[in-house]
């Protein structure tokens, strides 16, 4: 499972990136750590404005959903969406025909367990670049307040070669430049089981294209 991610990213280099327009920026706030388990906003590309970036909260709750209870249930369940999965079950299937998008982010973090010991890495860009991060959205309706909350689960596949040294599972990385198709049905194409090494650099991750670096991460 995946939970969390370095957002360190200024309005700007998102804009540039993905040629969108952040809505909301007074209410961004980039951060070098962000938890799943603390319910952050995030920013996200969607498919139904991809002109557009937009502030979710992550823990998707479905729009079916009936009660706050169950939606705060319901939500320490979906911070992940294995790939495999993602159109057959009930939380993630709806979203998975209709509310894709991309979640920038500068990298994430991932923690190896070796017996007792919990050693965490980041894996970055190796040139610093946004990578973008395949993801499921959804609105649900608060009965109790009114309000809209949208909501994002971001899609998990089993780990390459180089992700399973660390981590049993691994984020599934999607090619920005492309975002538009990544939107639809190139997003969820299924993940090769070689060619991640380069033997003259850093390791290639799930993208045809974008190589990233994992190094050591200290904890104060």
């Amino acid at each position: 499972m995946c939970f969390t991610v370095n957002v360190n990213l200024i309005k700007e280099e998102l804009e540039n990136r993905y040629v969108a327009t952040l809505i909301d920026p007074d209410k961004y706030r980039p951060s070098y750590y962000y938890h799943a388990f603390a319910f952050p906003d995030l920013p996200a590309i969607c498919s139904d404005s991809p002109e557009k970036i937009r502030l979710l909260k992550w823990g998707l709750i479905p729009s079916w959903v009936k009660s706050s209870d169950a939606a705060d249930e319901m939500r320490l369940k979906t911070f992940n969406a294995r790939s495999d999965s993602v159109d057959n079950k009930p939380s993630f299937s709806s979203s998975f025909k209709t509310k894709r998008c991309i979640l920038p982010v500068a990298g994430f973090f991932e923690w190896q367990h070796r017996g007792k010991e919990n050693i965490p890495w980041y894996i970055n860009h190796s040139e610093n670049e946004i990578i973008s991060l395949a993801g499921l959205y959804d609105e649900w309706v608060d009965n109790t307040t009114g309000l809209t909350i949208p909501t994002f689960s971001i899609v998990t596949s089993d780990a390459n070669i180089l992700m399973s040294e660390i981590h049993n599972s691994a984020r599934r990385l999607s090619e920005a430049e492309a975002h538009s198709s990544l939107l639809s049905t190139v997003l969820f194409a299924p993940v090769p089981t070689t060619g991640f090494y380069n033997n003259s650099g850093p390791a290639l991750l799930v993208c045809g294209i974008r190589f990233l670096q994992i190094v050591r991460h200290s904890v104060a």
